[in-house]
């Protein structure tokens, strides 16, 4: 997801923002219970030099 996201970025030269869910265990519980999800959005710009 993050190099298309970079590669978009490059050809448009404008902002490309992707959500990404995000799945939280904690191994030393219960390791296929999970203690939170969320999502979180990733944004790459690339920079022309």
């Amino acid at each position: 997801m993050i190099d298309a996201m970079f590669d978009e970025a490059l050809e448009t030269g404008e902002r490309v923002n992707r959500p990404a869910s995000v799945v939280v265990t904690c191994p030393t519980i219960d390791p296929e219970d999970p203690v939170a999800r969320f999502t979180l959005t990733l944004s790459l710009r690339a920079n022309r030099r």
